[in-house]
């Protein structure tokens, strides 16, 4: 069974470039070798001095998780996030 993982989290505004590089250069290598559909939006901006980041894995396995948090520990993403990165899962 697939599910879709979207996973959340806030950055300050003033990394938004840096993280926008960090999941960009780091969901390019899990397409490349994890096969995987991925996608990556943001809130529009708002008047406060955070970001909030939503990422998007289509139809992934159940041992993606771990692939992901193993991509996310070797990328600059830990540095940039403001509190906890948070995870939700959903089926066809």
């Amino acid at each position: 069974m697939t599910m879709d993982l979207y996973v959340y989290y806030r950055a300050a505004q003033s990394d938004d470039v840096a993280v926008l590089h960090a999941v960009t250069a780091m969901q390019a290598a899990l397409r490349q070798n994890e096969g995987v559909r991925c996608g990556l939006k943001r809130r529009p901006p708002a008047d406060t001095a955070v970001t909030t980041w939503m990422e998007i894995y289509l139809s992934v396995a159940a041992d993606f998780p771990m692939r992901l948090a193993n991509a996310v520990a070797a990328s600059a993403l830990p540095g940039l996030i403001d509190g906890f990165r948070h995870d939700e899962y959903f089926l066809e």
